[in-house]
């Protein structure tokens, strides 16, 4: 049976935390900057490589490394300051453990992240609902990567040959995320799409861009991983 990668989205995905993300962004600003966020950039579907830039251009600062570096060493500290607090703001999209769980039993099958979060804004989002325990971090494709979302695939897949010594084909690595970028992502760098309708963009919509299967949600875990085996056969 051939090796197979499963990248998934958090945002709307397997969580639900409305504007965490943004809120993150308006209390990191003066944290790190001294001024005060005046307007916040769309950050659906883009890695916080792009949105940061964005964000910080828009407020007089140039996006340098350095600058970046602080912004999202702010962004994480900002981060635990409610990390405790995660479990009241938001929750897990329904059939999302369920899911993850009924995946770790299917053989040759690896579960990571491939999200436009910073790596360490991941780990804590999804740790603070237990679902950190099915995924492997080491594998993933985060939001300082890259300002192209598109570009994070092979940067998953090459994390995965570098850790497991064996890559897995483009074809059997699959993609799982609710927004357009997440199909551009995969139809870009060659992957499978399985896109899931718990965010802004409805059923039909999603279908429309391409993605090789549409699911309403992830309530029925069987359905999901039969869903992928037949994205990636």
């Amino acid at each position: 049976m051939p090796l197979r990668l499963v990248l998934w989205d958090i945002d709307h995905t397997l969580l639900e935390l409305h504007r965490l993300h943004y809120d993150l962004y308006t209390r990191a600003l003066p944290a790190a900057f001294g001024r005060d966020a005046k307007r916040l950039p769309d950050m659906t579907g883009r890695t916080d490589r792009d949105s940061s830039s964005e964000f910080l251009t828009a407020h007089g600062i140039k996006p340098t490394q350095a600058n970046l570096a602080n912004f999202w060493v702010t962004l994480v500290e900002q981060q635990d300051k409610i990390q405790g607090e995660l479990p009241n703001i938001g929750r897990t999209t329904h059939g999302a453990e369920t899911t993850l769980a009924a995946l770790t039993e299917v053989p040759d099958l690896y579960q990571s992240i491939l999200t436009g979060n910073l790596r360490a804004l991941a780990e804590r989002k999804l740790g603070a609902f237990g679902l950190d325990r099915y995924l492997d971090f080491d594998l993933g494709g985060y939001g300082e990567d890259s300002m192209n979302r598109a570009e994070l695939v092979p940067t998953a897949r090459a994390r995965f040959e570098s850790k497991l010594a064996v890559a897995p084909y483009l074809a059997h690595t699959v993609l799982v995320g609710d927004t357009p970028l997440d199909i551009e992502a995969a139809r870009t760098s060659g992957a499978r799409i399985v896109a899931v309708a718990t965010g802004k963009s409805t059923h039909d919509e999603l279908a429309a861009l391409g993605a090789d299967l549409v699911l309403t949600d992830l309530t029925d875990a069987d359905a999901v991983v039969r869903g992928i085996a037949s994205v990636a056969p």
